[in-house]
C-alpha cells in the first residue's frame, strides 16, 4: 500500500541555540530576539494547526504560501490535463487533492487566505507530523531566518524558511514543497509507478476510496 507522505506541512519549531555568532555584543543581541521572535511565531502557527485553526493559521505564514494555494484553488477548478502535466508532481498532487476533497462552490468562492484555512481547518497541512518537530540553530540568509529541523531532538536534512513580512516573521511553507517534490519522485520510481498512477494512489490511501482518472479533468472551463 502506498503510504501518504504529504506533509507540505510545515515543522514544529522551537530555538534551543543560535551558535556562536561572530559579530558585535548589539549584532549578538539582535541575532538572538529574531530567534526567540521566530520561536514564538512558529508556536503561534502550531498551536493554529494541532487545533484546527485555520483562519489564525492563514495569518501566521507567507504571502507566498497563500499564493501557492490559491494557484492550486484555480487549477483544481480549470487545469487541463496537459496544465497539470506541466507542474511538479507535488503540485499535481495538491491541485488534484484540493479537486477531490472540497466541494465545488466553495472552491468557486473560495479567498486565497480561505482556501488556506480550510485546509488547515481539515487537519491537510502537516498536522500529524508538527508536534513532533524542533528547530535547532537558526541563521538569516538574505533576510530570511532559516532554522534546522529536529524530530525528537534529532537533526534532519530539513531547513525552515520564515520570511519577515508586515512587521513579523511568517512561515515559508515552499521550500518544504520542493523537498517532498524529491522524494515523491524517488518513491514513484522505487514503486514503478507513473505520476499519475502514484496520484491515484495516495488519493485512495487518504480517503479510503478508489479514484478514477476522471479526476484529472478539471470540473468547469475557463470563460473564453
Amino acid at each position: 500500500m502506498i503510504r501518504n507522505r504529504i506533509f507540505c506541512a510545515p515543522l514544529a519549531l522551537c530555538l534551543l541555540a543560535l551558535g556562536t555568532f561572530g559579530g558585535t555584543t548589539a549584532q549578538a543581541q539582535d541575532a538572538i530576539q529574531t530567534g526567540l521572535d521566530i520561536q514564538e511565531a512558529f508556536r503561534a502557527y502550531q498551536t493554529a494547526v494541532l487545533e484546527d485553526q485555520g483562519s489564525d493559521a492563514a495569518k501566521l505564514v507567507s504571502q507566498g504560501t497563500i499564493a501557492y494555494f490559491e494557484d492550486a484553488r484555480e487549477m483544481a477548478l480549470y487545469g487541463t490535463l496537459d496544465e497539470l502535466e506541466s507542474r511538479t508532481f507535488t503540485d499535481r498532487l495538491q491541485i488534484v487533492l484540493l479537486r477531490h476533497r472540497v466541494p465545488l462552490k466553495k472552491l468557486e468562492t473560495f479567498s486565497p487566505e480561505e482556501i488556506f484555512a480550510f485546509a488547515v481547518d481539515n487537519g491537510w497541512v502537516g498536522k500529524r507530523s508538527i508536534g513532533t518537530l524542533d528547530v535547532g540553530t537558526v541563521r538569516l540568509e538574505g533576510g530570511a531566518a532559516m532554522g534546522q529541523a529536529l524530530r525528537e531532538t534529532q537533526p534532519t536534512d530539513l531547513e525552515l524558511r520564515f520570511v519577515y513580512e508586515e512587521e513579523n516573521w511568517k512561515l515559508d511553507l515552499l521550500p518544504l514543497l520542493a523537498v517532498g517534490n524529491e522524494r515523491f519522485s524517488q518513491l514513484a520510481e522505487q514503486q514503478q509507478l507513473t505520476g499519475e498512477e502514484l496520484i491515484l494512489g495516495i488519493i485512495g490511501n487518504v480517503t479510503g476510496s478508489e479514484v478514477s482518472r476522471s479526476i484529472f479533468d478539471p470540473p468547469l472551463t475557463r470563460a473564453e
